[in-house]
């Protein structure tokens, strides 16, 4: 309802993503407390972190490429 509020084209599709987020942790939450499968749900936890922080870095580095290189030129330049 805020991003709809604020006017942003995306707030459909926020909204749909969390909401399937929200379900699926709680059907996990629910299997972790009933003692079912902990341990493959542990993994696949920490791969779907692994995933983000990996795929974040990748998009990160090849779309601030150019970014970062205007900055440490600008870091060079002020140190001498």
């Amino acid at each position: 309802g805020s991003l709809l509020a604020g006017g942003f084209t995306l707030a459909e599709a926020v909204a749909s993503i969390v909401r399937y987020a929200v379900i699926i942790f709680t059907f996990l939450a629910a299997l972790v407390q009933l003692g079912i499968a902990g341990s493959l749900i542990n993994t696949l936890f920490i791969g779907v972190v692994g995933f983000l922080a990996i795929a974040g870095g990748l998009a990160f580095g090849l779309g601030g490429k150019d970014v970062a290189q205007e900055i440490l030129e600008k870091i060079r330049k002020e140190l001498k």
